[in-house]
């Protein structure tokens, strides 16, 4: 916001914290305004990570650029705090293997949800009803959306042609869809595919839903939208990087397939 960049321009110290928590790898660059206060920075993922995936799975120097260019920031800034919080066990070790050294001030708090809130429904789902829950704002789930709509969806719609594929697609969706490379707009789409923007309630649409799917090619952090769909009780298809970090077991927790052809495969069998 801007009232944090002002006051981010300015020094911390000023105001006297005990502690300064700097969330998301983007703030790391800000440490120097709390020069002299102890300081912790939750990493939500790595980023370097994430970008090192879009690079791989890409065919330009930039993306490669870009990957060079977290990769020295993290590093830079990993060993200025007095302390890192990261989401999942496999992302604290990374933090330790590149750049910060101290294990014992590097700390794991995985993500979780309210299963209080979330818990499974009373009424049956809709029998043909296909759920995504991704932002278009994040790249990665947009990239993972035109997958579903291309590759795996037609694949499903051969076997079960009466399938609906709902999509939370978050605010200003079709900007950020333009922005993050999508091809061809909303009014494009096979209209057994509803596009939805900003969901205040989510547990309406998991209950609707037969079957969650992520099937996201790249990730990182932890998928918190797995979480909830299995604190709803659904069944699930994901990706491999689409519940990365989560501990989770292929045929028991849910299904983990990679591939369009796998993976629609795995959503007609649970359908």
């Amino acid at each position: 916001s801007d009232w944090s960049s002002d006051v981010c321009s300015s020094d911390l110290s000023e105001l006297g914290p005990d502690l300064v928590q700097f969330e998301f790898t983007h703030t790391a660059g800000l440490r120097d305004s709390a020069a002299g206060v102890p300081a912790i920075l939750v990493e939500h993922d790595i980023t370097y990570g994430l970008h090192r995936q879009l690079a791989e799975t890409g065919t330009d120097r930039e993306s490669w650029r870009e990957y060079e260019r977290w990769l020295a920031f993290e590093k830079r800034w990993l060993s200025e705090y007095d302390a890192v919080w990261t989401v999942c066990e496999a992302d604290r070790r990374e933090a330790i293997e590149t750049g910060w050294r101290r294990p014992d001030r590097t700390f794991n708090v995985p993500n979780g949800v309210d299963i209080r809130r979330f818990t499974p429904a009373e009424q049956p789902c809709a029998p043909f009803d296909i759920l995504f829950v991704g932002s278009f704002r994040h790249l990665p789930n947009v990239r993972a959306f035109e997958t579903l709509r291309s590759d795996i969806m037609p694949l499903v719609w051969a076997r079960f042609p009466q399938a609906v594929l709902r999509v939370v697609a978050g605010p200003r969706h079709e900007w950020f869809w333009k922005r993050n490379g999508g091809r061809n707009s909303a009014s494009a789409l096979d209209p057994r595919i509803q596009m939805l923007g900003f969901v205040e309630d989510l547990r309406p649409l998991y209950a609707e839903a037969a079957v969650v799917v992520a099937p996201l090619v790249v990730s990182a952090g932890t998928n918190i939208k797995i979480l909830e769909a299995m604190a709803c009780g659904k069944a699930i298809v994901s990706t491999q990087p689409g519940c990365s970090g989560l501990e989770l077991a292929d045929n028991a927790d849910l299904l983990i397939r990679d591939g369009a052809g796998p993976f629609a495969a795995a959503g007609c069998e649970l359908l």
